[in-house]
């Protein structure tokens, strides 16, 4: 459905070929948006404050699963709350950053959504180190129990689509000592657990985000040391980025699963600092800004188009 007009209760959201638009409009910004310097401010203060990086994401009451527990269903159930049509979407704090955006389309399409996330805890069957202590740190079982969880979770609620979003670039304890996952890693890891799915939902691998902080390359950081133009700030995905996403896509050819590609939504060849007027990234450099992906509300629609029979 690329391209295509929109649903008229999604018809003041851009489309996919309207955010096209944007991100290659975007490329060689030289002008900031009027309120830039209000942006800029929320952005630095919230990064102050754990779990609130991205400002307008996640729904309020859904703060993600404490320990190896599931968080409580109702705590984090979005979009039409009275649906008979359910979409889980699962995952770390990638989930948290697009829950908002996945309740706009819920709300507008009339599906349920429900948010199961752990922030930090990557989707796939491995031996994962909690985020901080990737050089020595011991395997997270909590995060490992939490995915067993999800998995019998899943099982009984039965929802027609599952959409995973995750970090793609992962340490893992085994085999020792700790490194960053492989791509071959990666791939198997994802499929593995996308195969413990019910066989009777639609499961849709959502990836290709450009993670400009695994490289300490911050669009955000660079926009507040006063650059002379937006594009200043442009940076490009790292190799071992797009390998990660690769491997993603790639478990989801290994298991039937649908995938989506975020990276169209975010760069051309290079990745724009702003777009369509609002700043893209976090403080943190590892999520997208919640106002951002509300616009992206349209898009996100387009692409899960197919899998929710919409």
């Amino acid at each position: 459905m690329t391209g295509s007009s929109l649903p008229a209760s999604l018809s003041g959201y851009p489309t996919s070929a309207e955010v096209d638009g944007h991100v290659n409009d975007a490329v060689g910004l030289r002008t900031f948006p009027d309120d830039f310097q209000a942006q800029l401010k929320l952005l630095i203060s919230l990064g102050q404050v754990p779990g609130s990086t991205y400002t307008e994401a996640t729904p309020s009451g859904c703060v993600g699963s404490p320990g190896s527990s599931l968080q409580p269903v109702n705590d984090c159930t979005g979009g039409d709350s009275s649906s008979m049509h359910v979409l889980a979407l699962i995952g770390d704090s990638r989930t948290g950053m697009w829950a908002r955006t996945f309740d706009n389309v819920g709300y507008l399409s009339k599906w349920k959504i429900v948010n199961f996330q752990k922030a930090g805890c990557p989707v796939g069957l491995a031996n994962f180190v909690q985020t901080g202590m990737e050089k020595t740190g011991p395997t997270w079982q909590d995060c490992g129990t939490f995915h067993q969880n999800l998995i019998k979770e899943m099982a009984v609620l039965k929802p027609e689509v599952i959409v995973i979003s995750s970090q793609t670039q992962w340490t893992l304890t085994t085999p020792a000592p700790n490194h960053a996952a492989t791509p071959a890693e990666t791939r198997a890891a994802l499929a593995a657990f996308v195969r413990e799915l019910p066989s009777s939902s639609r499961v849709v691998v959502l990836a290709g985000f450009p993670t400009p902080g695994f490289t300490k390359v911050n669009p955000s950081d660079c926009l507040g040391r006063s650059p002379k133009a937006p594009s200043d700030c442009n940076f490009t995905e790292h190799p071992a980025v797009v390998a990660s996403n690769d491997a993603f896509k790639g478990a989801a050819a290994d298991t039937g699963a649908g995938y989506i590609d975020q990276s169209p939504w975010f760069c051309t060849t290079v990745c724009p600092s702003i777009i369509n007027g609002l700043i893209v990234y976090t403080k943190d450099g590892y999520h997208a800004n919640g106002r951002y992906l509300n616009t992206l509300t349209g898009a996100l629609h387009e692409a899960l188009a197919p899998y929710m029979g919409s």
